[in-house]
């Protein structure tokens, strides 16, 4: 049997926030996670919306990994608008060498200040583990991989050399 209570619905959030990752500058990815190759710099994009009833005039934008993006920025945000980095002309990115998930926390205020609502987001940016082999041989056949990486030949007889290149990982 199902238990259902009565009561009022619970109520929106004020604010809600998004955070991207791409490896584009100036503009907001769409994706929350990417992979990338070790030394890749990635952009951060962080949006926030207003979902609430009153003005958000001031800001603190903090990341786990980058610390504080921006604290006490004055911006008016109105309620159902949203705003994002890229556009507030604010530039967040990161050199990365290894698997990484940031949280970024947004925190909005109404006059006053008023705490009036936070949001967090995360994004996650992976850097597979990759090895590559190289192995490099040499024959006299044009056009065929040898078998052996050393010969000996009279002088002036030409050699073919093939280069052949594994990739392991994901």
């Amino acid at each position: 049997s199902e238990v259902k209570f009565a009561g009022a619905p619970t109520p929106a959030p004020p604010f809600t926030g998004v955070k991207t990752v791409g490896p584009a500058p100036g503009a907001c990815a769409t994706t929350t996670e990417i992979t990338v190759a070790p030394g890749t710099t990635v952009y951060y994009c962080y949006t926030g919306t207003n979902t609430g009833s009153v003005d958000l005039v001031l800001h603190d934008l903090a990341d786990t990994q980058l610390g504080a993006i921006f604290t006490g920025q004055p911006y008016t945000l109105a309620p159902g608008a949203s705003v994002n980095t890229v556009a507030m002309g604010i530039t967040a990115s990161a050199v990365i060498d290894s698997d990484t998930t940031n949280v970024a926390t947004w925190t909005a205020y109404s006059a006053g200040p008023t705490l009036v609502g936070h949001a967090q987001a995360e994004a996650t940016v992976l850097v597979p583990n990759l090895s590559v082999e190289l192995d490099k041989t040499v024959g006299t056949v044009s056009g065929e991989c040898a078998d052996t990486r050393s010969i000996w030949v009279p002088s002036g007889t030409t050699v073919y050399y093939c280069y052949a290149i594994e990739v392991d990982g994901a």
